[in-house]
């Protein structure tokens, strides 16, 4: 529990397979504040009774420090819904940064989660993902236990 997440994100759904998501992040670790406004896409489609969520998106991350990163990432996520309040997936994705002394995939992820749906507008996802993140040399990888409060607002 020693970083903290804010995001809001807005989204277009452009058609049935592709969906536009301007965002805005804000995470407070202990040594820094980090602002990270991002427009992503996904386009999304179905095989049999799975749904694949590919995800693009660039980022930049601006901190209290006054240093700024850009970065792009690529996510895909496996959905398989069980009933109607459980769906289980499984995230893979690379994030490459680029910046004045680094250049490259800087954080790899990948993992198993489940989400519990309350209604049409607000679940609680489970996931434990693997992640590798660079340190300038090689790569230093953690176990995340990730839960995240989704809260969807419209216009009615």
């Amino acid at each position: 529990m020693e970083q903290w997440f804010v995001e809001g994100v807005a989204s277009y759904q452009f058609s049935e397979k592709i969906e536009f998501t301007p965002d805005l992040r804000i995470s407070i670790k202990p040594e820094e504040v980090v602002f990270r406004p991002g427009l992503g896409m996904f386009y999304k489609f179905y095989i049999d009774d799975f749904q694949f969520v590919n995800q693009v998106k660039w980022q930049i991350d601006f901190d209290n420090h006054g240093n700024s990163d850009n970065a792009a990432r690529y996510v895909i996520v496996i959905n398989k819904q069980f009933n109607e309040k459980l769906i289980g997936s499984f995230l893979a994705g690379a994030l490459y940064r680029w910046e004045d002394d680094f250049r490259g995939v800087e954080l790899i992820r990948i993992g198993p989660g489940f989400t519990y749906i309350f209604n049409k507008r607000h679940s609680l996802n489970f996931n434990y993902f693997l992640s590798g993140e660079h340190n300038g040399q090689d790569f230093d990888w953690a176990g995340i236990p990730f839960i995240q409060l989704v809260i969807n607002v419209n216009k009615d």
